[in-house]
């Protein structure tokens, strides 16, 4: 079981019975490091992470506007995005769901925070190298949290809603 402790940048490790087992990170935005912010109370999650089959750890690392990649113990991997809202880039992520039965990842992504206008928001699709696939972009409608169930369809919740996306 993997927490995200959000005041201190870290992710923490804990066994099923929940025995503290591990951590890394810290704040900051060198590799391995997380500034996990929300620039107001009605932004959304403080970060987010997903498992793929391997045991590596996604974190979405939201202001410093990438996704960094870990081995089950903590050891940095990668690093992908940076800030923008071109073809890979984030203004602020949110949520993240590893397709493991496809190899996808998934990140939503809102322009509302950090002056962006009009309330897009948008789900990107990654290789598991975080290789940039695709992008679907919704008007009026952010995302938060996302997973993938087991036909590989999207789930993203927005507002107090729940979409299922067959995303092609």
């Amino acid at each position: 079981m993997y927490i995200i402790d959000s005041n201190n940048g870290r992710i923490q490790k804990f066994d099923l019975s929940g025995n503290y087992t591990a951590q890394w990170g810290s704040v900051g935005t060198d590799n391995g490091q997380f500034v996990f912010d929300t620039p107001d109370e009605t932004s959304g999650v403080e970060g987010d992470m997903d498992i793929d089959t391997a045991g590596n750890v996604y974190v979405v690392d939201n202001s410093n506007y990438r996704i960094q990649k870990f081995t089950s113990s903590g050891t940095y991997l990668m690093k992908w995005g940076s800030q923008g809202n071109g073809e890979g880039q984030f203004l602020y992520p949110c949520g993240i769901a590893i397709d493991n039965k496809n190899g996808f990842v998934y990140v939503s992504d809102n322009s509302l925070q950090n002056g962006g206008s009009n309330n897009v928001g948008r789900i990107e699709k990654f290789d598991l190298l975080g290789n940039f696939i695709k992008q679907w972009t919704f008007e009026n409608q952010p995302f938060g949290a996302l997973d993938v169930d087991n036909s590989g369809n999207v789930l993203a919740i927005s507002g107090n809603r729940v979409y299922k996306y067959a995303f092609k």
